[in-house]
């Protein structure tokens, strides 16, 4: 949070030492991972493939699809404990929309009990609502559910929610470097000029 606020930066040694213990984990990742969409990588889980991925929530409709939920397991990120990373998709009623009636009735029907009870477990998501029954969710979900509910929410940076436009580019530009030349210092430096721009 506060790298995103600005009260630390990109190139403070704490996030390089961060940066540095994650170089690590690219050792691990298959040759081809640039290739691959999300859905890719996580139906190389699926099939055996590949020992796991991180991903969000979304990722465990995928095994909802393919009916291999009890196949897998999930954990939060080492070192995140007591922090929920936020990602929300929402639907909005565009101003003059041609048929105002329909838009209104699809959001009433999407923020409902029923349908986000019938949506949400198999998305992977949690609900928005707090007063839908969990009676249908796996314990993957009421894991996720209880998370939320107590730890402190963090937005994703990886889908705009923590950042500007402009900087989600930088951090996606800078990334994918960093993948393949794994230099700290230049990784650092580019995302602590990408915060002040």
């Amino acid at each position: 949070m506060a790298l995103f606020s600005g009260d630390a930066a990109w190139d403070d040694q704490e996030v390089k030492d961060v940066m540095t213990s994650f170089t690590k984990l690219l050792d691990y990742v298959n040759s081809d991972h640039s290739a691959l969409s999300w859905s890719d990588a996580t139906a190389m889980i699926i099939e055996g493939k590949a020992a796991f991925n991180t991903m969000g929530d979304w990722a465990y409709g995928e095994f909802v699809a393919k009916k291999v939920t009890d196949k897998m397991g999930w954990l939060s990120y080492p070192g995140s404990d007591g922090s929920f990373v936020l990602v929300v998709d929402g639907f909005t009623k565009p101003k003059g929309a041609p048929h105002m009636d329909n838009a209104i009735a699809w959001l009433e029907t999407c923020a409902s009990v029923d349908a986000q009870a019938a949506f949400n477990p198999l998305k992977g998501s949690i609900p928005a609502r707090t007063d839908v029954p969990t009676d249908g969710f796996s314990e993957y979900h009421k894991w996720s559910i209880a998370s939320f509910a107590k730890d402190h929410l963090v937005g994703s940076a990886a889908h705009g929610l923590a950042t500007s436009p402009a900087f989600k580019q930088a951090f996606y530009d800078a990334a994918i470097a960093f993948v393949t030349d794994k230099d700290v210092d230049t990784f650092a430096t580019t995302l602590a000029d990408a915060a002040t721009a």
